[in-house]
C-alpha cells in the first residue's frame, strides 16, 4: 500500500494485478503457451471452461469485500504454517510479520576479521 500526496491510498494489490497473477500461475507448469494448449486438449478441457475458470477469479477479487477477506486469510495461513516463528518488528505502524514467512532472512554474524 502506498500514500498519495493528498493522503489518499493507492492498493498495488488491485483486482488487476490479482488477476495478473493469477495467470501467471495459470501458465506456470508450462514452458510455453502452446504447452498449456495441448496439456487442455489432451485433458479434454475446452477453451470456454480454461475462460469461464479465469473469470470467476476475476470476478471474486472484484467483490467488495475481497481485500479484507485476503488480509485475513493469508494472517490465518501464516499464523496456522508458521506458528513458532519469532516476530520480526513491524514497519511504519504495521503488524509484525513473521520470521520465514515475512521472507526475511536473519543476518549471519559477522566473521573475525571482517
Amino acid at each position: 500500500m502506498l500514500c498519495r500526496p493528498d493522503g489518499g491510498v493507492i492498493h498495488l494489490l488491485s483486482p488487476k494485478v490479482l488477476h495478473i497473477m493469477d495467470r501467471s500461475l495459470w501458465l506456470l507448469p508450462f514452458a510455453i503457451r502452446s504447452d498449456l494448449e495441448t496439456a487442455a486438449k489432451v485433458a479434454d478441457v475446452s477453451i470456454k471452461a480454461r475462460a469461464d475458470f479465469l473469470n470467476e477469479l476475476l470476478a471474486e477479487h472484484e467483490r467488495p469485500n475481497a481485500r479484507a477477506e485476503l488480509k485475513t486469510l493469508w494472517k490465518q495461513w501464516i499464523e496456522t504454517n508458521y506458528p513458532d516463528e519469532v516476530a520480526v518488528p513491524s514497519l511504519a505502524g504495521r503488524p509484525a510479520a513473521k520470521g520465514a514467512a515475512s521472507g526475511r532472512a536473519q543476518t549471519p554474524p559477522a566473521e573475525d576479521g571482517a
